[in-house]
């Protein structure tokens, strides 16, 4: 098996920081309740989220949170 290329695993990486920076933010947010199904989910204008991320080290930085919401942002679709 051959080793992932880089733009592969640049852009599982940004997926996985956009989800720890949107998902259960806040009480009502629908991920955050248990059970949760599945939600439609909006980046555009929102490349502050990505940038602030999970309050942690898991963040973007704003150019590529302005890319992210660019290409993704407005076909995201979360499944919990």
């Amino acid at each position: 098996m051959s080793q992932p290329k880089p733009q592969v695993l640049q852009t599982y990486t940004l997926l996985q920081i956009a989800a720890e920076a949107l998902l259960g933010r806040a009480p009502n947010d629908p991920a955050a309740r248990a059970g949760a199904d599945a939600f439609e989910l909006s980046l555009e204008g929102k490349e502050k989220l990505l940038t602030d991320g999970n309050g942690h080290s898991s963040r973007m930085t704003q150019k590529q949170a302005e890319q992210f919401a660019r290409e993704r942002g407005s076909r995201v679709r979360s499944r919990l």
